[in-house]
C-alpha cells in the first residue's frame, strides 16, 4: 500500500498577501490564458514562464502560477522521473526587498500581487545571484490513461478548502509520479525529493494512504 501526497501553496490564514507576493512572485506567458499561464504535459512548450520576483532569500521551490518552479538541484533530481518536463524560466523583473517571512508577521497592506510587483524597479544585475530555475510541467489528472476498475478512492482534507477525492492506485503513481488536480499530487519517491525543499509556512503538505 502506497501513499498519495498533496502539495499546494498555502492560503492566507497565517501569511499576508504581502508575504505571499514576496515569497512566490508572479508569472506570465503570451500563449496561455490569464490567470493560470500554465502548460500541461503533452502540450507544445512554446514560451518560457516569465517571472517577476524578489531575490531576498529566494526559496528553492515557489509557485508563482499553477505550476511549481524549482531550483537547479531539484531539476537534476526530478528530471529522472517519468511523465514530467522541466522548462527553464526567464526572470523578467528582479528586485531585492527584505521582509519577515515568519507566519503572522504581516507587512504593508497590498490589494493586488501583480500590480505591487510591477511597481518594483527591475535590477538585471541580480540575475547572476539567482541561478537557474525551472517550471515543473506535469499531466492533468483528467488526461491520465487509467484502468478505472483498479482504482481506489483517496480522500484529502485540505485546510480551508473542500475535501478532494482522487481515484488512483500504486500502478498509476508509478507511471505518473506527479500530476495535478486542484493541487500537485505525488507518489512517495517524488515527495521525498521535493519535501526537504518546501517551506511549510507557504505550502500545504498532506499525505494519505491509498
Amino acid at each position: 500500500m502506497g501513499t498519495l501526497h498533496y502539495i499546494e501553496k498555502a492560503d492566507f490564514i497565517n501569511i499576508s498577501l504581502y508575504q505571499y507576493a514576496l515569497f512566490h512572485g508572479s508569472g506570465t506567458r503570451p500563449d496561455a490564458p490569464y490567470p493560470l499561464y500554465t502548460y500541461r504535459l503533452g502540450e507544445e512548450l512554446n514560451y518560457p514562464l516569465r517571472l517577476s520576483r524578489n531575490v531576498f532569500r529566494i526559496p528553492p521551490v515557489f509557485q508563482p502560477v499553477t505550476n511549481l518552479v524549482v531550483c537547479e538541484d531539484l531539476n537534476q533530481q526530478l528530471k529522472k522521473l517519468p511523465n514530467l518536463q522541466l522548462l527553464e524560466v526567464q526572470f523578467e523583473r528582479l528586485f531585492f526587498l527584505p521582509f519577515d517571512q515568519s507566519p503572522g508577521a504581516g507587512g504593508p497592506a497590498i490589494q493586488d500581487v501583480e500590480e505591487f510587483l510591477e511597481k518594483q524597479p527591475h535590477r538585471p544585475e541580480l540575475e547572476s545571484e539567482v541561478g537557474r530555475y525551472y517550471e515543473l510541467i506535469v499531466p492533468l489528472y483528467s488526461r491520465l490513461q487509467l484502468s478505472r476498475s483498479k482504482l481506489k478512492k483517496v480522500r484529502i482534507g485540505r485546510p480551508g478548502l473542500k475535501t478532494l477525492d482522487i481515484r488512483t492506485s500504486d500502478d498509476v503513481l508509478a507511471t505518473y509520479p506527479i500530476f495535478w488536480w486542484e493541487g500537485h499530487l505525488l507518489n512517495e519517491q517524488a515527495y521525498e525529493i521535493l519535501a526537504p525543499y518546501l517551506d511549510r509556512s507557504y505550502f500545504d503538505c498532506i499525505s494519505e494512504k491509498i
